[in-house]
């Protein structure tokens, strides 16, 4: 199946995830896409999927999916 990620948290070698596109097998979790690019969930704030937040990171993703995963929010 293919889904695309976006990465709004600095990723262990700089890399910028902006709409990556990926083929995945059905079934793959929230969990397994954030352990592919070693994102730790200490460092998630929310994983969001087609605009809808995620609570659980063993939730399935499915064809055409839009993974976002975003940082906690900093400023004052």
């Amino acid at each position: 199946m293919k889904i695309t990620v976006s990465i709004f948290l600095p990723l262990p070698d700089n890399q910028k995830i902006r709409h990556y596109p990926m083929t995945l097998s059905n079934g793959t979790t929230v969990g397994e896409v954030a352990d592919s690019f070693h994102i730790d969930d200490t460092r998630v704030w929310l994983y969001v999927i087609n605009h809808h937040r995620v609570l659980e990171r063993h939730e399935a993703l499915s064809e055409g999916d839009h993974l976002m995963v975003f940082p906690p929010m900093e400023g004052g």
